[in-house]
């Protein structure tokens, strides 16, 4: 696992720059139907593409440091989305996950990614508090909707 000062490949950067800077813009003036149904077509426009030699953490270490330093706070959602298709354009069969917990006063929500079935770099015992919805529905359903997200 790549600790959080390793280098990470300019091209990385740029790319999570582009990704996360159009998520993070997108959401709140397109809504999340809207976003999500655009990263899902550009997904699908590159799922073909070949395997890298790129790491799984070497794509999350890059999503991280560029949302970090955006003079914007960057929830996991557009965190989650931008690794998302990262993950996809590189030919891996990743899987955005959404999940809810608490009740009307205390509603928390939270995205992550997950490869075969397992947390994206998600700290242990942080995300078995979240029921997972099915992503296709949380997005229809939560277009104007303002859910108080979880600290990251």
């Amino acid at each position: 696992m790549k600790r959080r000062d390793s280098p990470v490949r300019p091209i990385l950067l740029a790319e999570a720059l582009v990704l996360v800077s159009l998520v993070r813009w997108s959401v709140p003036r397109r809504g999340l139907r809207r976003t999500f149904a655009f990263v899902t077509r550009l997904a699908q426009q590159t799922r073909t593409r070949r395997p890298t030699t790129v790491s799984n953490d070497e794509v999350w270490l890059a999503v991280q440091r560029i949302a970090d330093r955006l003079p914007v706070e960057t929830t996991c959602l557009p965190r989650s989305l931008s690794l998302w298709l990262m993950l996809r354009r590189r030919g891996l069969r990743a899987e955005l996950r959404v999940g809810v917990a608490g009740g009307r006063e205390d509603f928390l929500s939270h995205a992550w990614v997950e490869l075969d079935g397992v947390a994206v770099r998600e700290p242990a015992g942080k995300i078995e508090m979240f029921q997972t919805l099915d992503a296709d529905q949380f997005f229809a359903q939560t277009e104007h909707a303002s859910p108080k997200p979880m600290v990251r």
